[in-house]
């Protein structure tokens, strides 16, 4: 018997054969009804036809809305969007030394073993494998034998 399976022998109470009930779809909910309605919604939406701005609107806004810090910011650093948690997207802010490292990283993948199937930007030499930056970060604090670990993370 399942765990989602409830049989009632006659001798089970109404309400309790409701309270089980109850309980077993509470239970579930996440994986039975909640996950796949969010995953429909999601198909739906990807497959729905998106109007893309016009250029010139997003010049007009960009010109209305960057001034000062925003302007010189925009002039210094790019922007890099990357999937985060539930493929919403992460916006990050990169210096040009910080874009010539990555530049670096991405031109030396083939030399050091890197699949170029592995998706990963911090790859490991598996071919889906990505480095775990707190396990790096863990091993660098431990060679370098500070005094008070736990407070670098």
């Amino acid at each position: 018997m399942s765990k989602g399976d409830v049989h009632c022998d006659g001798k089970m109470r109404h309400t309790d054969w409701h309270l089980r009930r109850l309980f077993l779809l509470k239970s579930e909910w996440t994986d039975t009804v909640s996950s796949s309605a969010l995953n429909t919604l999601k198909r739906r939406k990807d497959h729905q036809v998106q109007i893309l701005p016009l250029t010139e609107d997003l010049v007009k806004i960009r010109n209305h809305m960057v001034q000062g810090l925003e302007l010189t910011l925009s002039k210094r650093l790019d922007l890099i969007e990357v999937p985060g948690k539930k493929n919403r997207k992460v916006l990050i802010l990169v210096t040009q030394e910080a874009k010539t490292a990555l530049n670096a990283l991405v031109r030396t993948r083939e030399a050091v073993g890197i699949p170029e199937r592995n998706p990963f930007f911090f790859a490991s030499k598996s071919l889906d494998g990505y480095l775990n930056s707190w396990q790096a970060m863990k091993a660098v604090v431990d060679e370098a034998n500070v005094e008070n670990p736990m407070s670098i993370s």
